[in-house]
């Protein structure tokens, strides 16, 4: 796949009879900036697009209109412009224009509002630069899902973007897509392809950084598949979040489903705390009640495997973690200390093994052992979901509307983290 540069856009964002201009600006450096120019036709934007069938009406074109031009087809269209521009608060829009305005006075003004909408933090030009090129890409792929361009457009996007900053910031920029959607009043519209972006340019490790955002996302976009898969990124999210707290939660449904969910993990329990007293459960041939010293070793094992999985998974329930390991595990390492003698190994050895093989077969009916997964195992047969315990009558709109409009990733009235 062909990369593209910085000054570049994927052939299918200039059409070459269309009539309207969408100009965004970027930055590489102090010596390297200019415009990246769309080319689309008014009539696909009015037909997907509630604000743009609103400012191209007859009555609201004088400020956008440029002049005429003869497109390659032949006919002579009326020209339309618009920039992408800051407001005082750092929020992007699109403005009118009649005439193109120079680059340099754009990005000029452009890093200066946002360090000025930053008040508290005093931020390099570096970071003023990857804002403002993160902010330009964001729209770059709201209007490649907007205007149902090929799905390689929006990973060249990305590429992109790694081109041009430090660090991408992935689900900053999902968060953003959602208030881009929400503001051109395209929701319907650009569903499949919010899905299509987020399970193809978003991580696994990622979406279980931020599982509930995800969740809530595809709480609003109701599509089974996506929210499991969203899901088996990280099956433990309760362990991370309470959700009393939540009311934007109870209106999605989360909160009661959570409950039921947690219902079903707590098979995952029973199986951990069957396996903690496992040499009095499983018995090898001959042998009676296990002596406290191999006991003492079965259980030592068991959470030795979830001290060193809980280095990778923060935050998560060490007996959790326990059962993951055995779940993932093709075998059970033994921990002991030097006094063991060979024939207690040898015993704890044989229970632990007996006991992989059992709580593989409990629990292979409810999960698939899946190493590209971050847990390494997928749950199966999702039977409910939260939009099935909604209580009120809100709308996915409506919802959608709250999840743009707010930010999930900080921590307020609304949410509590443990």
């Amino acid at each position: 796949m062909k990369s593209l540069r910085p000054d570049e856009l994927p052939p299918c964002f200039v059409d070459p009879n269309g009539d309207t201009i969408i100009s965004v600006p970027y930055m590489v450096c102090a010596f390297d900036f200019g415009t990246l120019e769309m080319r689309i036709s008014s009539d696909k934007l009015i037909a997907v697009s509630s604000y743009f069938a609103a400012t191209l009406k007859p009555e609201w074109l004088h400020n956008k209109v440029t002049g005429t031009e003869n497109c390659s087809d032949g006919i002579a269209r009326v020209m339309k412009r618009y920039e992408l521009e800051l407001d005082q608060d750092g929020k992007d829009i699109l403005v009118g224009k009649t005439a193109a305005t120079d680059p340099k006075l754009r990005i000029v003004s452009a890093v200066t509002t946002i360090q000025t909408s930053n008040p508290v933090s005093q931020l390099s030009l570096r970071e003023r630069n990857d804002r403002l090129n993160t902010m330009s890409t964001v729209n770059l792929l709201g209007f490649s899902m907007l205007c149902d361009f090929p799905d390689q457009s929006d990973h060249l996007l990305m590429d992109r973007l790694r081109q041009c900053v430090r660090v991408v910031p992935l689900s900053g920029i999902v968060q953003c897509l959602l208030g881009w959607i929400d503001y051109y009043g395209t929701f319907t519209e650009m569903r499949e392809r919010l899905l299509q972006f987020i399970t193809s340019e978003i991580p696994g490790d990622e979406i279980r950084r931020s599982t509930l955002f995800y969740l809530r996302v595809a709480c609003v976009l109701r599509d089974k598949s996506f929210f499991s898969w969203i899901l088996d990124k990280n099956p433990f999210f309760s362990n991370e979040v309470w959700f009393g707290r939540s009311s934007l939660d109870t209106r999605l449904g989360l909160g009661l489903w959570t409950s039921e969910f947690e219902r079903d993990l707590n098979f995952f329990g029973f199986v951990l705390r069957h396996l903690q007293d496992q040499p009095g459960r499983v018995q090898p041939p001959g042998r009676g009640t296990a002596p406290a010293d191999e006991r003492d070793i079965v259980s030592t094992s068991l959470f030795s495997h979830a001290a060193s999985a809980q280095v990778q998974y923060e935050y998560i329930n060490p007996s959790i973690l326990a059962l993951h390991s055995i779940a993932v595990s093709q075998d059970v390492e033994i921990t002991y200390s030097h006094h063991v003698t060979t024939l207690t190994l040898t015993n704890v050895t044989r229970w632990l093994r007996n006991a992989l093989i059992t709580a593989k077969q409990e629990i292979a009916q409810h999960i698939t052992v899946d190493h590209s997964e971050p847990f390494g195992f997928r749950i199966n047969d999702h039977n409910s979901f939260p939009w099935d315990y909604r209580l009120g009558e809100d709308t996915d709109q409506t919802l959608f509307n709250l999840i743009a409009t707010s930010n999930p990733f900080e921590v307020g009235e609304d949410l509590e983290f443990n």
